[in-house]
């Protein structure tokens, strides 16, 4: 039996709980056109999974900070949930290594989204120097410094620090990330309260090029010209 919690959140046999790789959908608890948006997404998810199966196919990374199942999840008819809401606009590609099987897909799925304002993209960005809340956000801002040592980081209007961990970095290339300052780009992902850098008052982690999207319009993989 399946139990819908969320968009991407769901209880297998009331004793599993399972984060679906890929996707990122608004929170429930959202105010608004999120808060709608969220309630569409598990409509949709729970409407796939009408007769309580699903097809789970585990992770490279077993489970989540918080203990969560992590998977693919495909509907009765093979159909890939995650799939299914980047494309609908209902969520936003997250690809986090070493789970980046289906990257390259969900990273075509999403800019035809973005590309026709679907759901999610029709939601605002928020500024770097505008981040007033923690929770996965999409940040624009001008890249005023950028730095290398175990971390790499980049920071946005002197207000947000984007760090790439030591395990991130190959998938980057480091000359054109120095080539960035100066450039506005856009960067997704987990906000939080930051520390241990007193001048950039938030962070957040970027875990491949896909969470990146410069000025100029190329994103995913290769996504810094």
């Amino acid at each position: 039996m399946t139990r819908v919690v969320d968009g991407d959140t769901l209880w297998i046999a009331a004793s599993e709980q399972v984060r679906l790789l890929g996707v990122n959908t608004p929170e429930l608890g959202a105010s608004g056109a999120e808060g709608r948006l969220a309630r569409q997404a598990r409509q949709r998810v729970a409407a796939r999974l009408a007769g309580g199966r699903v097809l789970l196919v585990e992770g490279r990374r077993r489970r989540d900070a918080h203990g969560r199942l992590l998977a693919h999840a495909f509907a009765p008819d093979g159909a890939s949930l995650a799939a299914e809401l980047v494309g609908a606009g209902l969520g936003w590609h997250v690809a986090i290594p070493p789970d980046l099987d289906l990257a390259p897909c969900l990273a075509d799925l999403e800019r035809a989204a973005r590309r026709e304002k679907r759901g999610v993209w029709r939601l605002p960005a928020t500024p770097a120097g505008a981040v007033r809340r923690e929770g996965f956000q999409r940040v624009v801002g001008r890249v005023v410094r950028v730095s290398f040592g175990r971390s790499w980081w980049l920071s946005l209007e002197g207000a947000v620090a984007v760090r790439i961990p030591p395990q991130s970095q190959p998938l980057f290339e480091r000359r054109h990330l120095g080539r960035l300052v100066g450039r506005r780009v856009e960067v997704r992902g987990w906000l939080h309260p930051n520390p241990s850098r007193g001048h950039e008052p938030w962070r957040v982690e970027l875990p491949s090029p896909y969470h990146l999207q410069v000025s100029a319009g190329k994103s995913g993989a290769a996504g810094l010209d």
